[in-house]
């Protein structure tokens, strides 16, 4: 016994002198940090965002995404279920469609569908004459649970992203690991990344979308 306590001992002594001193290829080097440049380029005090106007979205609550389309009008999502479109100044403001869910992000695709992100159907397809298509509600067998964002690229591939891989905001409303797929013009989806890539949206209200007053 006393013999292979001290085997052990010398093996350890060993592989402890062996990490120690077994030279390896790294040559730490200090850095010393620039000093911050401040507030300037970009980043300078500026008023671009003093002009803010405030649209009404009257009892609808929860002004999720914007985006202009194709036929100039503006398109937000609201928590009903409902999208609306209306003039760029908030004018003229309609139902463009309910989807029946909730869509938290959308864009356009070069023939003017409105692809939306369902946080409850998945990812839809709305035509402008507003015909509601299901294009996916599942991943690899793999449901869509948490539909968040979809961008359309000029190629006509669509990048959506899931923010939960266990939860439903149907079932539970909460937030997981987000996932972020990518869709062929086949619908053929398949894992991209594994972290979301959300969109930049706007600022918004409880009951209205406050933009600047001129729209890029």
């Amino acid at each position: 016994m006393k013999k292979l306590g001290l085997t052990i001992v010398a093996i350890l002594f060993l592989l402890a002198a062996y990490l120690i001193l077994w030279p390896v290829p790294i040559k730490p080097v200090s850095w010393n940090a620039p000093m911050p440049p401040g507030y300037t380029g970009p980043h300078a005090v500026n008023t671009k965002l003093a002009n803010l106007k405030m649209i009404s979205l009257g009892t609808e609550e929860g002004p999720e995404h914007i985006a202009i389309g194709k036929d100039s009008k503006l398109y937000t999502t609201v928590a009903s279920g409902n999208i609306l479109r209306m003039n760029p100044d908030g004018s003229a403001q309609e139902v463009f469609v309910n989807t029946g869910g909730r869509v938290l992000g959308f864009d356009f695709d070069a023939d003017g569908n409105l692809i939306a992100a369902d946080d409850v159907k998945g990812l839809l397809s709305i035509s402008p004459d507003r015909k509601i298509t299901v294009l996916t509600d599942k991943v690899n067998g793999d449901p869509i649970r948490y539909a968040d964002a979809v961008v359309v690229a000029k190629s006509g591939m669509m990048y959506l992203s899931d923010a939960s891989t266990r939860f439903a905001p149907k079932d539970w409303g909460g937030h997981s690991k987000p996932a972020c797929w990518t869709l062929s013009s086949s619908h053929q989806p398949a894992v991209f990344w594994s972290s979301t890539r959300k969109r930049r949206q706007p600022v918004s209200s409880r009951k209205a979308l406050v933009l600047p007053t001129a729209l890029p």
